[in-house]
């Protein structure tokens, strides 16, 4: 049995919290280093967006219809899968939940701890 076959099959042994927590530290290990300049650039965008609004230039649209648009994406770049196969619908009680800047489709950041 090769190491990585015996490390898989200890992995699958534990609980599913564990095992979703080692997923997502192996994935983070294939991101590479941080780029140093993103969080200033985020930063900007943020502050871009928040003046767009602020100046009424932006187009808000309803969290539904952001939602419904983004699950067509990923069903159209998902071969196999169909709307019948489709996640249950997700509920928010957040009216507006992107902005729409020229062409561009703005989604909101995600709140929570960032990766460095």
């Amino acid at each position: 049995m090769k190491p990585s076959d015996e490390v898989l099959a200890d992995a699958l042994r534990l609980d599913a919290k564990a095992r979703a927590e080692i997923a997502a530290e192996l994935l983070a290990s294939l991101d590479g280093p941080p780029d140093p300049d993103a969080e200033s650039a985020w930063e900007a965008e943020i502050q871009r967006r928040v003046a767009d609004i602020e100046a009424w230039t932006a187009e808000l649209e309803p969290w539904e219809k952001v939602k419904r648009r983004i699950e067509r994406e990923i069903l159209d770049r998902s071969p196999g899968l169909s709307a019948a196969a489709s996640p249950p619908p997700m509920s928010s009680s957040q009216p507006f939940a992107g902005t729409k800047h020229k062409t561009r489709a703005l989604a909101p950041i995600p709140k929570g701890p960032s990766r460095r």
